[in-house]
């Protein structure tokens, strides 16, 4: 069953030109099919939330189900005497999203994206449309790893050695934290090593199916001497390709590999569609409580043991200012009471990031989704999970210090970072690349 297949089919006499309108029309529907599975999800939902309107009380209560707040609910409710409640304000991942190569076209859609934008910025932010950045952040279960380009990194081993020096808690450095990673991972790839990766965790890891330009990416930084190594483990420069949370060519991120087999244990009840308006405290300082809006009711549950925030870098200061921990001045403007004058939400930053190309190539490999998204390509992902729509075109990555960090002696704590797209800009790319990442 290949191309020769769908040449057969009397609507398809040039399969694919046909095909390629086929993929325009989706692009253009996308926002129509989203929209429906939304409104089908809640609507089964709001039945759902009458059969659990007598739920009030947990061990543990966990708000976002996000990369976090997922493994938390998960691990919390391997323990079957503990019962834990998590809270998402979204619903069900679009299924679409699984496929990596659809990662540009998920993104900025109200049901599924929380889209927030910036204030307008007075240094930063020229190409963007009034000067206010974008970020994109996951509303649904499973949060931003149902969005995202599926890059697999976790980061440089002094990042968690400097949150180490920072909390004074030795715990929080690269050692410590390396059994947790290898907990999470079911590695196959190049670098094999059981004291840097895991076999046997829920989420598989592995090289995607198609990575385009790769091999030449990382022949080119050889030369300019980076050295080709695990960017996994410890490293303090070096190129490799990029790993993907993958199984079969399908996204296998947190919500098939933490969500779903937790989501059949009698201990744990997610509440869909639950936006968290504040927590509660009792005897000064003690959060015993969340406050929260389901399908336009008021309900509040409590916790006999914890509640865990886990709502993002926006959403969960926004939660704890709400409940009146923050800072003081700020919470007064606003009447909130003021529980704890703390500078919650202060120092945020983010990436500078800019794009680089496109480059000409003169040959084929780079991922062209006009001339490389075929019937038989749809086949070869299909069956063998394969090919270029097994590619979120996130293919390589660079990481290495700059002038200004050797200059401040920390040659090994690499600040720049390069990574390979290898998609190609296609015809509608202008505009799709402007939904996606706002700019101009």
């Amino acid at each position: 069953m290949g191309a020769s297949f769908f040449q057969t089919l009397p609507f398809m006499a040039n399969p694919n030109l046909e095909f390629k309108m086929f993929l325009y029309g989706f692009a253009l529907s996308l926002g129509v099919y989203i929209t429906s599975l939304d409104m089908a999800d809640r609507a089964a939902d709001r039945v759902r939330a009458k059969l659990q309107r007598n739920l009030h009380t947990f061990d543990f209560i966990v708000v976002g189900a996000g990369s976090a707040g997922a493994v938390v609910a998960n691990r919390l409710s391997e323990n079957p005497k503990w019962k834990v409640l998590l809270l998402e304000a979204g619903g069900e991942p679009v299924p679409f999203g699984f496929i990596p190569s659809f990662s540009l076209f998920m993104l900025n859609y109200k049901e599924t994206d929380w889209s927030h934008f910036t204030v307008p910025q007075k240094a930063a932010c020229y190409a963007l449309p009034k000067h206010k950045s974008g970020w994109s952040q996951g509303k649904s279960l499973g949060g931003t790893s149902n969005l995202n380009f599926m890059i697999h990194l976790r980061g440089s081993p002094q990042d968690y050695n400097a949150w180490a020096n920072l909390t004074g808690d030795p715990s929080w450095n690269y050692e410590g934290c390396l059994p947790f990673f290898k907990k999470s991972e079911d590695f196959h790839g190049d670098y094999e090593n059981d004291v840097i990766h895991g076999r046997g965790g829920p989420m598989r890891i592995e090289r995607p199916g198609y990575q385009g330009l790769s091999s030449e990416f990382i022949q080119a930084g050889q030369e300019l001497g980076l050295p080709h190594t695990d960017l996994n483990g410890y490293y303090t420069k070096g190129i490799d390709y990029i790993y993907y949370p993958i199984r079969r060519g399908s996204r296998d991120a947190v919500f098939n590999a933490f969500i779903k087999p937790a989501r059949r244990r009698p201990n744990l009840t997610i509440f869909k569609f639950a936006h968290v308006n504040k927590i509660l405290f009792k005897d000064g300082n003690v959060a015993h409580g969340v406050v929260f809006d389901r399908h336009g009711e008021q309900r509040t549950v409590y916790a006999t043991k914890e509640i865990i925030l886990s709502a993002g870098a926006v959403q969960t200061p926004k939660i704890l200012m709400l409940s009146g921990i923050g800072p003081a001045e700020h919470l007064s403007s606003l009447r909130i009471p003021v529980i704890s004058n703390l500078p919650v939400g202060k120092n945020l930053q983010d990436h500078i990031s800019t794009y680089l190309g496109p480059f000409v190539v003169n040959s084929t490999q780079t991922l062209l989704l006009d001339r490389d998204i075929t019937p038989k390509t749809w086949v070869q992902y299909l069956f063998r999970g394969t090919g270029p729509l097994a590619t979120s075109t996130a293919d390589a990555t660079a990481v290495f210090s700059s002038a200004w960090a050797k200059a401040r002696g920390e040659d090994d704590y690499p600040d720049i970072q390069y990574i390979l797209s290898g998609g190609a800009q296609h015809e509608s790319s202008p505009k799709e690349y402007s939904k996606a990442f706002h700019v101009r």
